[in-house]
């Protein structure tokens, strides 16, 4: 094991502020044609890119709270109970008076690419700049604030007027989430995001990570982590000079079929939030850690997760350091 992933992860705690929902998760058995019916199977789990974090870092052994709103429905229930069970605190009296619980649904082909999605999202417009001030409060024992994009950018500007000398960092959500957040950057600590996001946060076109990455930080971000599916990932971060340094990983073979069998399915639902929980994860706990190994240990654990059949599976950091260990092992 690495030296500079043994420092103990109860030195750093987190508040995750944010969406929690259903997830729903169709996969095609046949291939997929559009307009027609298909052979396949559905899974339905809790979800949402904040309570996906929240989970995974308290799989990992970090202290967490979780603060979002929940509707008070049955499926509300079924979260928070989930949540519970994962070892998460939930900020309490969040909860909206006849609303509905958002649902996430998405389709995958055989192979394990995602066809489309639809996110029913109605219940987040309540986490508003009120909220956000109430629920503050909640994590003011953390050490870290982690936030996704389901907060309006109102909500997120007080929360980062609110956080003191705590680091603030957002995980977005999707394209469609983004707007009004790019004045935010200067104010924020860090930001996590795919590709496709971070076009969208600084309206560019950016051919891949490394130029997402430098993009987001050369636009105020202090630290900018862009994965591009299962291409490479890219981590740029500002010196004291303010210029801006960066660190790229291109992931190995997603694993080799041999060792799993011919059936082994990869998904890539869910894979995006273990690459973000593990980056934060390794970048909150160690404060003298390198950036390549931020990367590593993010693409060890999204291969871990990939390799799972729920779309938030309950990998230990033990499992994703030895993961990382054995990649390193296999480049040199």
């Amino acid at each position: 094991m690495n030296s500079d992933i043994e420092k103990s992860p109860f030195l750093a705690s987190f508040c995750v502020f944010g969406g929690a929902l259903i997830d729903r998760i169709g996969t095609f058995e046949t291939a997929f044609h559009s307009g027609q019916s298909h052979p396949g199977h559905w899974q339905q789990t809790v979800g949402g890119v904040a309570a996906n974090g929240a989970r995974h870092l308290a799989h990992f052994g970090a202290n967490v709270t979780f603060a979002s709103v929940f509707a008070d429905d049955s499926d509300a229930q079924t979260v928070r109970n989930r949540l519970l069970d994962d070892g998460l605190a939930i900020v309490p009296d969040c909860v909206i008076p006849s609303s509905v619980t958002p649902t996430y649904t998405v389709m995958h082909d055989p192979s394990g690419d995602v066809v489309a999605g639809l996110a029913d999202m109605g219940l987040h417009q309540h986490m508003d700049e009120v909220w956000a001030r109430r629920v503050a409060l909640a994590g003011s024992e953390c050490t870290h604030w982690i936030a996704d994009s389901n907060i309006n950018p109102i909500a997120l500007a007080e929360l980062a007027q609110l956080k003191g000398d705590r680091q603030l960092i957002l995980m977005v959500v999707s394209p469609a989430k983004t707007a009004g957040l790019m004045p935010l950057l200067h104010h924020l600590d860090g930001v996590v995001c795919n590709r496709q996001e971070a076009e969208a946060l600084a309206d560019a076109v950016f051919p891949d990570a490394s130029s997402a990455a430098r993009g987001l930080a050369s636009l105020g971000a202090p630290l900018c982590i862009v994965s591009d599916g299962a291409k490479a990932s890219a981590l740029a971060f500002k010196t004291p000079d303010r210029s801006v340094q960066l660190s790229l990983k291109t992931p190995l073979p997603l694993a080799d079929q041999t060792d799993h069998g011919p059936e082994q399915q990869f998904r890539m639902t869910g894979a995006g939030d273990m690459f973000a929980a593990a980056c934060l994860f390794a970048f909150c706990t160690q404060t003298a850690i390198a950036p390549e190994n931020i990367l590593r240990h993010g693409h060890a654990a999204a291969r871990l997760a990939m390799m799972e059949e729920d779309s938030c599976p309950t990998i230990s950091w033990s499992a994703v350091t030895d993961a990382a260990d054995q990649e390193s092992n296999n480049n040199d």
